[in-house]
């Protein structure tokens, strides 16, 4: 301990002094510099190869480097030389070693004999580490005489260099962020946030060093000592906190010694004491006064290096001043607090400036003098708010003043006031979910919410019902948004438990501004009702007109032919032939091309068609059809019922073609329907439309996307009338492969490059995407309409996929748990809101707007994705609406005086670390996703305390750590949550999310079991729980006293060991309504009998999918496992398990078992012989066992299979005759089987096509 004292007395003491340094180990740093890199790289080539853990050697050896640059302090001391040299020798045979080893990686000049030659040994490894372990007494020692030089007055010539200084910083930087992630032993977890801080406070230093560089020597010289005197300190925090030679025994026996070094480091890097903060305001009023110094002309070759340091302490700035207003832990940051807040906002918008207009505003030097001027005396403020005794407010009110002026020359005020103040989408959705949490509330407050909200509802209805648009209805419908989201901010208040003074305010204000709005509303009504306007429910229409490219159609020849021959052939009866696909994607030309065909012509007596549109106007439909069908009868109509009448005889006995186009809604397609008599001639009515069920009962035809020859065709159609000259072929292709095969995009790429010379083909591709594809006004106008057709339930559920990177593809299953979360799907009585979301879901499908990607193998969706067209008008309709907010590098938002105070979604795509001080616009937050791929581990401590009103947090693609944040707990609202790191256990705070419905861990490194806490079982709302592989545990010993988890529907992966203090079945028990259920079974050969049964209760009468895999350690031979499992079961999974016959037959009992997957597992004798098992709804089926040699069984066996799957089947050489029998049997896939099993499935594929079944598809694939 009195090494340390000795050492902060120094410390204390150096801040006047000034340096001695003299150059030392010249060449071993630029050899540490480049092993370093070469570490790097093969680290995140060839992972462990280097024998001890890989970022403790990367810390290692840039603390050696920092260690070596300061040492030149020193000067030519001959032990020290010595031990340089003899770290230098020792050295250089390790990285000739791994620069060697890096060549081989990447395939440079290093053959495998020159790395093999180059390899170390394991007694050369161990011999070098040795050496450098039993250094550490020595640098110890080294590291004294280094603080002794801090207090020096000698000068020398040879001081470090501008170049170094900054290297030294990035090496301590990058070590302390990284000691941040390490898994700690207990004790050392304090050391987590002193570490950061530490971090935060040395970037500041490095920060404040590149911008003040314009002072005067001797203030450069002052503030140039106190720096060494810090990072001679942070190093040797660092190398007193190196993992590779801090033991567990050393480093506890240091831990008490580093945390009071870094508590003063902290000290005397803050402007606390008077002597820095005189260094820190010195340097930057001295470096103010002398860049106004500065030859224009020099200073402008520099330009950009200044922007940069400036943007960077600006930084710096806003993020300690940030912390400061979190903590309160200075005076003026509790008295100052709301002009300190606008101050924090001011920051953001310079560095926005600095970021976004540079060097277009900056013709004028006095222009960018202003910002930096700004930036100097934000840096001499922050500095100042230590000083308690110091009068500040004129300070600040002239800085406010300064950056508002620069605000305004730089047009950060021009742009036009939106007028949507809060979300504009699905306001009577909105208020249904506001009235849903009320439910659960039971306050006097929340009682006179709930009477407040209906009255508010009940207006936004009729104003719904009327017209919106008019003026006079839109003050009250802008007024009514705007009060339902005060009320939601007051029942969030309510669910925290904030009942303050200013609560009671707020409360006492809204609902006098609600009886207000109330009142004039009922005064105003009659006036409104008195314009004519009428009362009918409806969306708003905007007319449609004809598509340019209606008549050309190139492609599609296949699904032409196939619509052909509906219509042809078939049965006598009237058949409908309904042509569905998205906006754009061609339904109606290609309807138009069957439909004029000379053959479909000769083949009806009567042909007639009309466009329907959205409005579905029924007569005018009918009169049009009339007209070309029996033009006489037309002058005699008298009302619409005998316009179907005269429609109805005029086709009466007659084989006849009705095309209707553009069909939106089912209640249309009924109009007609009576219209067209049934006289059992084969007539057909062919109907274009965006929905699949819009004649229901009928089976649709869904267009797919063209192919690239197709798309070739059409493009080169609309640009040369013919066939592609040969030197655009390459180009063309490369176009048309952006156009992803929508024929409509097509259309609009040809109208772009039609004007254009081809040999500016080439810069136009680099530019070409989907934003320029959709910006064209009849794209926007075909998406608005289908959008503006929706009903409202609908609309956030579509625009939601502006979340989601474009071209993504979508987990259904996470999709509708985010809308619950999100309170988009109102849950009703008679219907579980799981399927209530899928409603949605299959809504919008029948819709064209999404599209099914994947599905399983009962046929339900397993991914989804929409269009890029699609996707660009959810995002600017979800930004145009603040439904979404999407935060990038550059974007706006985080310059706070752009902050809307409503955003309620944002899709953050930045580096989390980067909204360090510009978090206050999260603060209004209810959904937060980032989109952002964050390997290194993240700390987000000062981020979760902004976000007390989120309901859904997804940081399902941020590294979080090895350790769940505690912070976390403060999110007493969330309903989802998604997080990823190399947590090994969950903390009992999780019990304070006590609305979570979902939660779902990503681990990056599976293996372990995830240790839960007997808390998790107070979440009595949780539905979906989603455990990495091999899956998370309950402590077996409480289990017996705790609540059943009723509503949970989704579990997996649960852990059970095996045998447990709780038997398996009463633990299963416990979930009585799971939908869907995987558990792993642990145990070790002593464990198990001979016989083991797994019991799966009856009582889970919901339970529709089970996986269960088995993990046994150290098995010498097989056991038997035998089944009892719930009669519903519809699918099964088993993984690892050693089956018997008795265990087959038991899954053949199963009555409604459609999907069977075995996997890895093991037949008694090798023998599959099924004997008199029946699985009479069997529809999948997946074989994966190595040592399966024959399976036998007949055609009563399978009577509805679809799908063989057969994987890594090695050994097998028999199999079922009767596959070549199964009339139902659609595609048979091996992945990595013997040749006799591809023969034998060959075999069954030429009988199945003699026999007429010649679709039977056939995959192989030698790869997993």
């Amino acid at each position: 301990m009195a090494k340390f004292s000795y050492i902060l007395s120094k410390i204390l003491g150096c801040i006047s002094g000034t340096t001695t340094t003299t150059n030392i180990s010249s060449d071993l740093i630029p050899l540490l510099r480049s092993t370093i890199d070469d570490l790097e790289f093969v680290v995140d080539r060839a992972g462990g190869e280097l024998s001890v853990s890989n970022e403790t050697i990367i810390v290692f050896f840039r603390n050696l480097k920092v260690f070596l640059l300061l040492t030149r302090k020193l000067g030519k001391d001959p032990s020290l030389e010595s031990f340089s040299s003899m770290i230098e020798a020792k050295f250089r045979r390790f990285a000739e070693y791994v620069h060697t080893f890096r060549l081989f990686l990447s395939g440079q000049e290093a053959t495998s004999d020159q790395y093999k030659a180059a390899n170390m040994s394991d007694d050369e490894t161990e011999e070098f580490w040795g050496h450098f372990l039993s250094s550490v007494g020595r640098m110890d020692r080294i590291y004294m005489t280094l603080v002794d030089s801090c207090s020096s007055s000698t000068h020398s010539s040879n001081s470090l260099s501008a170049d170094e200084v900054d290297d030294i910083f990035g090496c301590v930087l990058k070590n302390l962020q990284l000691l941040q992630t390490f898994k700690w032993e207990q004790n050392g977890e304090i050391l987590r946030e002193p570490m950061r801080e530490l971090g935060e406070q040395m970037k500041f230093l490095r920060n404040l060093n590149l911008f003040a560089s314009h002072s005067n020597a001797r203030q450069e010289d002052v503030y140039a000592h106190h720096l060494e005197a810090m990072l001679i300190t942070a190093s040797f925090i660092l190398f007193k906190s190196d993992p590779l030679y801090c033991d567990e025994s050393i480093y506890e026996e240091n831990l008490p010694q580093v945390s009071e070094l870094i508590h003063t480091i902290l000290m005397f890097t803050k402007p606390i004491e008077p002597r820095v903060f005189k260094i820190y305001t010195d340097l930057l009023s001295s470096s103010k006064s002398g860049r106004r110094l500065l030859d224009s002309a020099d200073d402008r070759i520099n330009m950009n290096r200044e922007v940069t340091r400036a943007k960077d302490f600006l930084e710096s700035v806003m993020s300690n001043l940030w912390e400061l207003l979190q903590k309160g832990d200075v005076h003026h940051a509790v008295s100052m607090k709301d002009q300190l807040l606008e101050l924090h906002d001011g920051l953001g918008s310079l560095i926005f400036i600095l970021s976004h207009q540079y060097p277009n505003k900056f013709e004028l030097k006095t222009n960018e003098d202003l910002i930096f001027d700004a930036a100097y005396d934000a840096g001499i403020l922050f500095c100042s708010l230590y000083q308690s005794h110091m009068k500040l407010e004129d300070e600040l009110r002239y800085l406010l003043r300064a950056i508002r002026l620069i605000q305004e020359k730089h047009g950060e005020n021009d742009a036009p006031e939106s007028k949507i103040k809060v979300p504009s989408t699905a306001p009577l959705s909105f208020v249904d979910f506001l009235l849903e949490k009320l439910t659960e509330q039971t306050s006097p407050e929340a009682k006179t919410i709930q009477v407040g909200l209906v009255s508010l509802k009940s207006m936004l209805e009729e104003i719904t019902e009327s017209h919106p648009e008019q003026e006079e209805l839109q003050t009250f419908w802008t007024r009514s948004l705007e009060l339902a989201y005060k009320i939601e901010r007051l029942m969030d208040y309510l669910v925290v438990g904030d009942l303050s003074d200013s609560f009671l305010a707020s409360f006492g204000y809204i609902m006098e501004d609600m009886k207000n709005l109330k009142l004039e509303f009922e005064l105003e009504k009659p006036k409104i009702e008195k314009t004519g306007v009428a009362m009918t429910r409806s969306c708003r229409v905007v007319s449609r007109k004809s598509f340019s490219y209606r008549n050309e159609v190139l492609g599609y020849l296949e699904e032409a032919e196939s619509i052909k021959n509906r219509l042809t052939r078939g049965s006598k009866q009237l058949q409908v032939v309904p042509i569905v696909g998205m906006p754009g994607q061609g339904k109606t030309a290609l309807a138009l091309k069957v439909y004029n065909d000379p053959s479909i012509l000769y083949h009806f007596s009567v042909c007639a068609w009309a466009t329907v549109s959205q409005t579905g106007d029924v007569k005018r439909v009918l009169l049009d059809l009339l007209t070309q069908i029996d033009p006489n009868q037309c002058s005699v109509i008298t009302c619409d019922r005998d316009l179907v009448e005269k429609v109805w005889h005029s086709l009466k006995g007659k084989k006849y073609l009705i095309f209707l186009d553009d069909i939106w809604q089912t209640e249309a397609w009924r109009s007609f329907k009576e219209a067209f008599p049934e006289d059992h001639r084969a007539s057909r009515i062919m109907l274009t439309s965006r929905r699949r069920d819009v004649a229901p009962g009928e089976e649709p035809h869904e267009l797919r996307s063209l192919t690239d020859e197709e798309s070739m065709d059409l493009l080169g159609k609309k640009l040369f009338g013919s066939c592609w000259p040969n030197e655009l072929i390459d180009i063309g292709t490369q176009i048309v492969q952006i156009c992803k095969g929508l024929p409509l995009t097509i259309l609009i790429v040809a109208g772009i490059l039609v004007n254009t010379e081809p040999h500016r083909w080439e810069a136009i591709l680099g530019g070409l995407n989907s934003a320029i594809v959709s910006s064209v006004e009849q794209c926007k106008k075909t998406l608005e309409l289908s959008y503006n057709n929706l009903p409202e339930h609908l609309r956030p559920c579509f625009l939601y996929f502006a979340r989601f990177p474009e071209d993504h593809m979508v987990s259904v299953r996470r999709l509708l748990r985010l809308w619950i979360a999100e309170g988009f799907v109102r849950r009703s009585e008679t219907n579980h809101i799981d399927n209530d979301a899928e409603d949605y879901l299959k809504d919008l499908i029948d819709r064209s707007l999404i599209m099914v990607a994947r599905q399983n193998p009962l046929g339900q969706m397993k991914t989804c994705h929409i269009h890029d067209l699609f996707h660009e008008f959810c995002s600017q309709k979800a930004k145009d609406e603040l439904f979404l907010s999407v935060v990038r590098g550059n974007s706006k938002l985080l310059a706070s005086h752009h902050q809307p105070q409503n955003l309620r979604r944002l899709c953050i795509k930045v580096n989390p670390m980067h909204l360090r001080g510009s978090v206050s616009f999260l603060s209004y937050a209810r959904s937060v996703n980032f989109n952002y791929d964050a390997k290194e581990p993240q700390n987000f401590s000062f981020m979760f305390q902004t976000l007390k009103l989120l309901r859904v947090l997804d940081l399902g693609r941020i590294n979080l750590g090895h350790v769940f944040p505690s912070e976390i707990g403060l999110l007493v609202q969330l309903a989802f949550l998604e997080i990823r790191g190399y947590m090994r256990d969950i903390p009992p705070l999780i019990a304070n999310l006590t609305n979570l419905e979902t939660f779902i861990l990503n681990q990056i490194r599976k293996g372990k079991v995830i240790s839960l806490p007997d808390s998790i079982w107070k979440l009595q709302k949780l539905r979906h729980l989603s455990l990495p592989t091999p899956g998370g545990s309950f402590p077996m010993e409480s289990l017996a006293t705790l609540s059943n988890f009723c509503e949970l529907g989704y579990l997996s992966v649960l852990a059970i060991p095996y045998p447990t203090s709780m038997n398996m079945e009463g633990l299963l028990k416990m979930f009585p309504n799971v939908r869907e259920l995987k558990f792993t079974i642990f145990t070790s050969s002593e464990d198990i009998g001979d016989h083991v049964k797994i019991v799966v209760p009856q009582s889970l009468s919901q339970l529709d999918s089970l996986g269960i895999s088995l993990r046994v350690g150290r098995q010498s031979e097989p056991k038997m496992f035998e089944f009892s499992l719930p009669r519903k079961l519809k699918r099964l999974t088993l993984s690892g398990f050693y089956l018997c016959s008795k265990s087959l037959s038991t899954f053949s009992k199963l009555p409604n078992l459609e999907v069977l997957k075995l996997d890895a597992v093991h037949f008694e004798g090798n023998t599959w012989e099924m004997e008199e098992d029946e699985f009479s709804k069997l529809r999948y089926l997946q074989l994966n066992s190595w040592e399966l040699h024959s399976w036998n069984a007949t055609e009563e066996q399978f009577h509805c299979l679809e799908k063989l799957v057969l994987r890594a089947c090695t050994s097998l050489k028999e199999m079922p005759s009767c596959l070549e029998d199964i009339s139902t049997l659609e595609e048979i896939k091996i992945v990595m089987c013997s040749d006799a099993a591809v023969e034998l499935v060959e075999k069954i594929k030429e009988v199945q096509t003699e026999s007429g079944n010649s679709e039977l598809k056939i995959i192989t694939s030698m790869s997993n």
